[in-house]
């Protein structure tokens, strides 16, 4: 190869390097969305915890001491079963943005490494370069 084989390649080279090193960027900065996204999730599925057994509790001493009728039964029994239906769609939705932000790191790892692989091509074409010169110029 000569060198200005090597010059024309080399702005080929940076602009590979620019847009592997933005795709990087945007894969972080969506990372970092992601486990915002699931912390929030998290603590908002632990207030719901905190409030299903509040509700229970108060659902246990409203009813308490005393005997119930079928249809108070049936009211109570559904209540519980909302109350555990609601705590099942929380816990999904945590796990579904846990999941996503699992991919999401995978995704920008892959980034990551496609920039240091970018980086390490430009880097070897200016080595190429100087030592094309060195030899040019020992001639």
């Amino acid at each position: 190869m000569c060198r200005a084989d090597l010059q024309a390649l080399a702005p080929l080279r940076r602009h590979r390097e620019g847009q592997a090193e933005r795709a990087w960027h945007q894969a972080r900065e969506r990372l970092r969305e992601c486990e915002a996204e699931s912390a929030a999730a998290r603590a908002h599925l632990q207030t719901a915890r905190e409030r299903q057994m509040a509700e229970r509790a108060a659902l246990g001493d409203a009813h308490r001491g005393r005997a119930l009728s079928v249809v108070e039964l049936n009211a109570w029994s559904t209540q519980e079963r909302r109350l555990i239906g609601e705590l099942a769609e929380h816990a999904q939705r945590v796990q579904a943005l846990e999941a996503a932000q699992a991919r999401q790191a995978q995704d920008t790892d892959a980034a990551q490494q496609r920039l240091s692989g970018r980086r390490r091509d430009l880097e070897k074409l200016k080595a190429l370069m100087a030592r094309l010169g060195q030899e040019t110029g020992d001639e």
